[in-house]
């Protein structure tokens, strides 16, 4: 269970992170607001592989 866990969230990641980057790209106002920089887009990213980790990791 804690592998597909795993493999979930790395399913999740390889297509939230893209679709974040789509949003930020579209003309005018972007829906992030602020939260749209590349930084966020780089801590999203980070925490995405976490969670991946933590859900196959064993402690």
């Amino acid at each position: 269970m804690r592998l597909a866990g795993g493999l979930i969230a790395i399913l999740i990641a390889l297509l939230v992170v893209p679709a974040y980057r789509k949003c930020r790209r579209e003309p005018g106002e972007s829906l992030l607001g602020r939260w749209g920089g590349t930084s966020m887009q780089i801590v999203i990213a980070a925490a995405y592989v976490l969670m991946a980790v933590g859900n196959v990791v064993t402690v």
